[in-house]
């Protein structure tokens, strides 16, 4: 059976001739990082490889590069209710001194000033 064309009417990515059918708009359509398809370099649907979104937790990667960094103590982001740049929080380094704190646990000695949150 002769495949379809860009353009053309598609039930499925079978019926195009480069595989890729927007099944919303039931026709087919080059690839690309928003056409709900892994193809291209995707690590997984619409992420990783050439597209700017990486994939999360649990979708696949063809490379360590196609994943978005999952949060930790040591990723250099203020996340995951650290009370300042990975410290704090659910981490185990505590914060120091005139670093952020939301409780007087985010800090080394054990003092979070109440209004100016930050260890003294």
């Amino acid at each position: 059976a002769t495949k379809c064309s860009l353009n053309q009417i598609c039930a499925a990515n079978s019926d195009c001739a480069n595989g890729n059918c927007d099944t919303t708009l039931k026709k087919c359509v080059a690839p690309s990082c928003t056409d709900g398809n892994k193809n291209q370099n995707e690590g997984d649907v619409d992420c990783g490889g050439s597209c700017s979104t990486k994939c999360g937790l649990s979708q696949s990667c063809s490379a360590n590069t196609d994943c978005a960094n999952a949060p930790s103590c040591a990723d250099g982001n203020k996340n995951e209710g650290e009370g300042d740049i990975d410290c704090g929080g659910p981490c185990s380094t505590k914060c120091g001194l005139t670093q952020t704190c939301s409780t007087n646990a985010d800090c080394a000695n054990g003092n979070c000033h109440t209004t100016q949150k930050t260890c003294q």
